[in-house]
């Protein structure tokens, strides 16, 4: 909580700040894929935008035809009205045709933007679940969530904008090229103005990439101040910390709007550029026309046509700047989103009931180290073997090693190579999928996770094929039973988000009930009796006999109660293996594990 809900996050070294490149090919390569699936509807959305900037593009052409071949023409007047009614009909039909081709276009285009964001956040989310453990201790959430929401979203425009380019491309150069062949020296003469205004975005270009760097930041501060938060409302309230916490919330958005406006600004400032290049080739296009025209070297309908195309000229330009930041930002959005996409995974597949290795249990560590990502060592030269089926305990100071230890055994962090042995049945852990490994292992924390739904579907979880008697024999053994049919709705129950509507004891208990249903070959509990009242004890300790019975179970604990219920017990001291023995043998060593039953004898 510390880092930014009470107090300014740092921005050195965010992975907010690795932008990638402006135009990544490797992003365009990487999205293809995901518009192709929708090949029809992209054709259909491209095909017809296009259409409609070239039919666009004639509207001008048409309006020169009507002056100069019919009106000003030296003509009868039956061929002026046949003429016009004949140029004005083609006229409407271009309209017509160019409006609907821009709307069944936009359709077609926002569909497969919506089903693109739909199929990466299914992606985003699928890789997010078998990302290492490693991962989600280093990263904040309010990055993660920046990701998953902020930038799939901006990544969503990014094919609309790239049709959308091309037909302003298409539009400008059907323009340049209409206004070069009617008259070349009004076309030259308008279209000098044009180099002025690739200068004026060479200057701004890198301002506003700068700006826009900031706003991502400072909203993935701001996502990542508002989870924390969220997440540490009650440790908020009990230290009285609502205000801290709201002042230094309230300067982040503060951040967040002022960097979000200076960008806007920037996004702005092309405009009056172009409005004022506009009016310029205007007027220097009437001054040649004027000049022509008293030398009856241009016709009324070229130089009429010739305004409306120097008008039109700059109205692709102008999104053609707009869609550059557009694109700019979706470049970046995408690097970072495809970025998190080939973070390495630990998990290949996310299958848990359809197990191909048997695990009987055994366990065996050999000269084991393991160290997290920094490289700082945290258990150091682990030698430990535990026979299957049978009970030990992990005991020793907070930062041992000892959920370290048990964690690696349920595959939830991978070994580090060449450095030691971890063994399940006498087969390297890394040979067991992750199908393998989660259904048959389980591990009850200190505060089980609850997610919203029915007491049932907790209990459940991902056990489907549990049947109400099972489920209720296993919570009647764990002494829960009682609870929950004496709720209104039984185990059909509502659970709140986290289970908050539930004490940490009651949390704990179905945390046991849940473990016993999926019925693991080996059982972890990490400080799982902790929360247990004096008059649950009991209850617990003779459902952990039942729970322990035919399985290898491990079991971190401070609970002498519990403690004692193991064949063996390891201290763990340092990241080393410091005393190995039944509770008899270590007490008569009256080591640290006499110190520790001592200290916990008079807490």
């Amino acid at each position: 909580m510390i880092g930014h809900t009470f107090g300014r996050m740092s921005r050195g070294g965010s992975d907010d700040e690795m932008f990638g490149k402006l135009y990544d090919i490797n992003v365009i390569k990487r999205i293809s894929p995901y518009i192709l699936r929708y090949k029809k509807y992209s054709a259909i959305g491209a095909i017809c935008t296009l259409l409609s900037a070239g039919l666009a593009v004639l509207i001008p052409f048409f309006i020169k035809i009507g002056i100069d071949d019919y009106i000003n023409a030296d003509i009868s007047i039956a061929s002026q009205k046949s003429g016009l009614i004949k140029i004005s009909l083609i006229f409407g039909l271009t309209m017509f045709a160019a409006w609907i081709t821009n709307y069944i276009g936009q359709i077609y285009l926002a569909r497969v933007g919506q089903y693109t964001l739909r199929d990466i956040r299914i992606d985003m989310f699928s890789h997010l679940q078998k990302l290492n453990l490693n991962y989600f201790q280093e990263t904040k959430s309010g990055s993660i969530m920046s990701r998953l929401m902020g930038d799939t979203s901006q990544l969503q425009e990014s094919f609309s904008i790239v049709v959308m380019t091309l037909a302003d491309i298409l539009s400008l150069v059907g323009i340049c090229t209409t206004l070069l062949l009617m008259n070349f020296k009004i076309g030259i003469s308008s279209l000098s103005v044009v180099p002025l205004l690739f200068i004026a975005v060479m200057i701004w270009q890198p301002v506003a990439k700068k700006a826009f760097i900031t706003v991502r930041i400072a909203i993935s501060q701001v996502l990542s101040s508002f989870s924390e938060n969220l997440n540490g409302i009650k440790e908020v309230q009990n230290f009285n910390r609502e205000d801290n916490n709201y002042k230094s919330f309230t300067g982040q958005t503060n951040d967040h709007l002022n960097s979000a406006l200076k960008a806007q600004k920037l996004s702005s400032a092309l405009l009056p550029p172009v409005d004022i290049l506009t009016s310029t080739a205007i007027l220097i296009a009437a001054f040649v026309a004027s000049k022509l025209i008293l030398n009856d070297a241009a016709e009324i309908g070229v130089i009429i046509a010739s305004v409306l195309y120097i008008q039109r000229l700059f109205d692709p330009i102008r999104n053609l700047m707009m869609q550059y930041t557009q694109i700019q930002r979706s470049m970046a959005s995408g690097s970072r989103l495809f970025e998190f996409l080939d973070i390495e995974k630990s998990i290949d597949k996310v299958e848990i009931n359809m197990p191909k290795n048997i695990i009987e249990g055994d366990v065996e560590f050999k000269s084991f180290h393991f160290s997290y990502d920094n490289n700082i060592e945290v258990l150091t030269d682990i030698n430990m073997k535990i026979q299957k089926g049978s009970t030990v305990a992990f005991i020793g100071d907070t930062g041992a090693g000892k959920t370290t230890l048990a964690s690696l055994i349920t595959g939830l962090y991978p070994p580090n190579k060449d450095k030691g042995n971890l063994r399940l049945d006498n087969i390297p852990i890394e040979k067991y999928s992750r199908s393998d490994l989660g259904s048959q292992i389980a591990m009850v924390l200190q505060d089980p996770f609850l997610f919203q739904g029915s007491l049932k579907e907790n209990l459940k979880f991902n056990q489907q094929s549990a049947t109400d008697e099972e489920i209720i024999n296993a919570c009647k053994s764990i002494g829960i039973h009682d609870y929950i049919i004496s709720l209104e709705n039984g185990y059909d129950t509502s659970v709140s988000e986290r289970g908050v509507n539930m004490s940490q004891g009651q949390r704990q208990l179905m945390g046991f009930a849940r473990a016993l249903i999926k019925n693991p070959k080996i059982l972890i509990l990490d400080e799982a009796t902790s929360n247990i009242d004096s008059i649950s004890e009991q209850k617990i300790q003779n459902a952990l006999k039942v729970l322990f019975k035919n399985r290898t179970s491990i079991v971190i604990a401070h609970r002498l109660s519990t403690i004692k219920l193991s064949d063996n017990i390891y201290v763990i001291k340092g990241g080393r293996i410091a005393e190995e023995g039944n509770h008899s043998k270590l007490m008569s060593l009256k080591k640290e594990y006499y110190k520790f039953t001592e200290s916990a004898f008079q807490n």
